[in-house]
């Protein structure tokens, strides 16, 4: 009988416990997305630094970053253009908080991150500065991350 039962809960909740917890499935999905898009594009300033940061995110994730380099509002332009013309070339937008307030914001030109982040490691609010997942002023829509390596 024992033998039974074991048999039992091994055949019906194998698959349960072979299954990926909802935050693999979501990251093995955009890992696959990010993969056959070829390249993540990040807009910024000009910073050396970029090619270091590139270089630990292809070995890291193994998709190529591509830094679009220009000042704020030279990049804020950009993206207003292509927005107007349906384009969508830059995955990511690293600017101060000036363009963000002034341009992006009231220009509808920003996504929420919280719903972005899919890593346990991204997720946990002590990672976050002062222990919260949003800015100081605790919007939903807005956030910034310092996340230190």
């Amino acid at each position: 009988m024992a033998l039974t039962v074991t048999i039992l809960l091994v055949v019906l909740l194998g698959p349960v416990y072979a299954q990926q917890k909802g935050w693999e499935k979501e990251w093995n999905e955009a890992m696959a997305g990010g993969k056959k898009e070829g390249k993540v594009v990040v807009a910024t300033s000009p910073d050396p630094v970029m090619r270091e940061i590139a270089a630990k995110f292809k070995a890291r994730f193994g998709i190529t970053l591509e830094h679009l380099a220009g000042s704020s509002s030279q990049l804020a332009a950009r993206l207003e253009t292509e927005r107007l013309a349906g384009i969508n070339s830059v995955d990511v937008f690293l600017v101060g908080v000036q363009t963000v307030a002034n341009v992006l914001y009231p220009e509808k030109m920003l996504d929420p991150l919280k719903p972005q982040l899919i890593l346990p490691e991204v997720v946990e609010p002590k990672r976050w500065k002062k222990g919260n997942s949003g800015s100081p002023t605790r919007r939903r829509d807005m956030f910034c991350a310092c996340i230190a390596p």
